[in-house]
């Protein structure tokens, strides 16, 4: 075989493999994209179908580790999660690494595992500062795992304290019978006194009168009974007398008119009005156009606050003032208040409030007003249809006003001092849709 047949050969061959590699990428792309698009609607047992089948191509793909040890912690299998976590770091670097290092701590958390938790928290800090969702992430595993070991550790210290209040067992000296004091821990808690012995002088009784003395004093009882008068028994008391029973009223002469006998009717109660069941909310009418919504908002004398961004599938227009004014409770010691207006296919689909406080009011304290707050929030006195959904981290209170209007409320610690206040007012109909398109 010539040399120039052995060229073209391999030209053909590594052409050959240019062209194969690129089909397998392009396959692998699609892969992805189909799991991805399943894990973000939750439908985590089909996406890590697709991640295994990938990871048979590359076992070294980093996001497919990630991805399906996320899966697998949402399914249940921890310990396949961690190994799956621990294969992905072996191959994630730097910023890429740090959702991996977030669910190693999650899962060191549930399993008590604190000390290791924090540090994976801490590495996830390091290795992503500038990512906002997942430092507020890491933030607060660390402070629920910080909570948790200080928890741990004053009730250890509380155990050695009633290890130390419980009483000993008393240890005393017995004579032995060389006469030497020998020390003997006795099972009794209670101290024992030793009393100087005295005899007593026993009195001796006759065999004859100790024998009948209980019989005599049993014989002077029955005297005694005897003589006594015997009472009379008492007479039974005299029922009491019946009422008499009411005489039906005569009926008059005078016979009584029909305007009379309306008058002694009582009218009829008026239904309780219910509350007004609108979706116009802070002058803006919820699933309508947002170019129509903005217009309003500008009519009234508001303007936009920058230009708008996107986050998580919705389009975020910041407003310029608060259409509303909220009770001082809420706002008091908040550094900042903004109003959103939210938009999804192009149709209004949330107004929402926010607050951010400092350090100086807790998160339990603003979480207890929220509650009292509602129906100032909310504009309705009945609340027992509101779902509450409280962790540690995070309070959300959901009320439906109607089939196509609701509120969310959350109230947030940001886990470094810091907490948010949200008030949601949401287009369900238009949320309902985006739901479905894989929003969160």
């Amino acid at each position: 075989m010539s040399k120039r047949l052995w060229v073209l050969l391999l030209v053909i061959g590594v052409s050959a493999g240019f062209a194969w590699g690129a089909r397998c990428e392009a396959a692998d792309a699609e892969l992805h994209e189909r799991a991805k698009n399943l894990y973000d609607v939750g439908d985590y047992r089909a996406a890590l179908n697709f991640y295994e089948r990938l990871l048979e191509r590359e076992p070294d793909d980093g996001d497919a580790l990630d991805l399906s040890a996320w899966c697998l912690r949402y399914l249940g299998d921890r310990k396949s999660a961690e190994e799956m976590f621990e294969k992905a770091l072996g191959v994630l670097r730097g910023g890429d690494a740090v959702w991996s290092l977030i669910g190693l701590g999650e899962i060191y958390l549930d399993g008590g595992l604190y000390e290791q938790s924090v540090t994976r928290f801490e590495e996830a800090l390091s290795a992503a500062p500038d990512n906002e969702e997942a430092t507020e992430r890491a933030l607060r595993g660390i402070k629920l795992a910080k909570q948790a070991i200080d928890l741990s550790a004053q009730t250890e210290r509380e155990e050695k304290k009633e290890e130390d209040r419980t009483p000993k067992p008393v240890v005393l000296a017995k004579l032995t019978d060389s006469g030497e004091r020998q020390k003997e821990a006795l099972l009794d808690e209670v101290p024992f006194e030793e009393v100087p012995f005295e005899e007593v002088p026993f009195e001796e009784v006759p065999f004859e009168e100790a024998l009948f003395e209980d019989e005599e004093i049993e014989e002077t009882k029955e005297e005694e009974v005897m003589a006594k008068p015997a009472e009379k028994p008492k007479e039974k008391p005299a029922e009491p007398a019946k009422p008499a029973k009411p005489q039906k009223p005569q009926p008059t002469d005078k016979p009584v008119k029909a305007s009379d006998a309306k008058n002694t009717k009582k009218p009829p109660e008026k239904p309780a009005a219910k509350p007004a069941q609108s979706k116009a909310v802070y002058g803006v009418t919820l699933g309508s156009k947002i170019d129509e919504a903005l217009a309003k908002l500008k009519s009234d004398g508001y303007s936009l606050d920058g230009a708008p961004f996107d986050k998580k599938g919705k389009t975020y227009h910041s407003v310029q003032g608060l259409p509303v004014e909220l009770p001082d409770s809420l706002t008091k010691g908040s550094v900042s208040t903004q109003f959103y207006i939210t938009a999804y296919n192009d149709a209004v689909l949330s107004l929402i409030i926010q607050l951010d406080y400092n350090s100086a009011r807790s998160f339990d304290e603003l979480k207890d007003t929220l509650q009292k707050e509602v129906p100032a929030v909310t504009g309705q006195s009945d609340s027992r249809g509101m779902k509450v959904t409280d962790n540690i981290f995070s309070r959300e209170l959901g009320l439906t006003i109607s089939h196509s209007y609701g509120i969310w409320m959350y109230v947030t610690d940001k886990g470094n001092g810091t907490c948010r206040l949200e008030i949601e007012h949401i287009d369900l109909a238009n949320l309902s849709h985006y739901w479905m398109a894989g929003g969160k």
